[in-house]
């Protein structure tokens, strides 16, 4: 199920911090991190550009984040794209190798 935006439950989830529905929904369906709201944005942009960073320390534990934060959104902006623009330095922390 989608909303109007196209995003999903996941992203939902993420923008608003809850993450027992995050560790859930990726729990029983891993494959849902891979899935693009109509703006190409992954549940991670959303939980960024919402300034969700305990999202982004939850999921950094629970899967491998390698993908997703090399995925551009439509705008050709990843999730460290987002943080940068947001100024969030503690999600850059969260991927310290990543050039």
């Amino acid at each position: 199920m989608l909303d109007g935006s196209g995003r999903t439950a996941l992203h939902i989830a993420a923008m608003k911090g809850q993450l027992s529905v995050v560790h859930e929904i990726l729990s029983f369906r891993p494959d849902s991190a891979d899935l693009h709201s109509t703006a190409g944005e992954t549940f991670l942009h959303s939980a960024v550009e919402a300034n969700q960073i305990e999202v982004v320390k939850h999921v950094v534990d629970l899967l491998d984040t390698s993908k997703l934060i090399r995925t551009k959104d439509n705008e050709g902006n990843t999730v460290l794209h987002v943080a940068t623009r947001k100024k969030l330095k503690q999600v850059s922390k969260q991927w310290p190798t990543i050039r």
